[in-house]
């Protein structure tokens, strides 16, 4: 899923309000860049 603030404003908070956790998701990786933020969800066995 990609969301661009430059198409949609100041971009879209897609998981606010979810408690992935809960969900049986992990943020396993995460990478930040000036133009974007890069996040893997995996989902625990």
């Amino acid at each position: 899923v990609a969301i661009a603030p430059i198409l949609l404003g100041s971009g879209e908070a897609l998981f606010a309000g979810m408690d992935l956790p809960a969900l049986g998701y992990a943020c396993t990786e995460h990478v930040a860049t000036p133009a974007a933020t890069h996040v893997v969800l995996t989902r625990k066995a």
